[in-house]
């Protein structure tokens, strides 16, 4: 079911990662042409990384400041273009302190380098 990756010989591919803080998610239309959203965080990790780990290191960056919060909930989705060059969304799952979906990794996901996440964090 799952790849595995050597995280000491493989690179960590670059993630961006679109957030709001309590609202809901971006939509395709906020990926039009060149343009994206304003709330933007950088992080590296691999294909095999799940929800959880992307949840932890969004908080370590501290850029989400209700994030650190023991109640905090993600709601992941991810962004990616269609077979027609388009951005397209999809909804992958929520994290918070009794989550479900925190054992799938991004490449079960079907995440791709180039692709984007967008979380909303409530």
């Amino acid at each position: 079911c799952c790849m595995t990756i050597d995280r000491e010989t493989v690179c960590p591919m670059l993630i961006r990662v679109f957030y709001v803080e309590k609202g809901s998610h971006h939509t395709d239309r906020d990926f039009r042409g060149n343009s994206v959203p304003a709330n933007e965080i950088h992080i590296h990790t691999w294909p095999d990384a799940t929800l959880r780990e992307v949840t932890s290191l969004l908080k370590e960056t501290k850029k989400i400041q209700i994030a650190g919060r023991k109640t905090a909930r993600f709601s992941y989705t991810l962004v990616y273009r269609n077979k027609r060059g388009r951005w397209q969304t999809k909804f992958l799952g929520i994290i918070n302190a009794m989550a479900a979906d925190d054992s799938k990794t991004l490449a079960e996901f079907s995440f791709e380098a180039g692709d984007y996440l967008d979380v909303v964090v409530s």
